[in-house]
């Protein structure tokens, strides 16, 4: 790796005390020895996060699907896999 794969860049964020201490707080509960650390593990795992409107899609395809008969009958999940 070259030695700019390791910059890093700034971002400054301004927060109330309240939700800076709770920033804080929920860092070290989940195990992290810093606050950046935490957001950066919260904007990495934001990615896998679907909107209400992709999830309401996503049910309606189900659905559709379900009716047409594009349905798998399994005892179990492994029968799926």
């Amino acid at each position: 790796m070259s030695k700019i794969d390791f910059m890093r860049n700034i971002l400054t964020l301004s927060l109330s005390n309240e939700l800076k201490e709770s920033a804080q707080k929920m860092a070290k509960k989940r195990g992290y020895s810093t606050v950046s650390g935490y957001v950066r593990f919260l904007l990495t795992e934001d990615k896998d996060v679907i909107t209400d409107d992709e999830l309401w899609r996503e049910i309606q395809i189900a659905r559709r699907e379900y009716k047409q008969g594009k349905t798998i009958k399994a005892k179990s999940l492994r029968d799926l896999l």
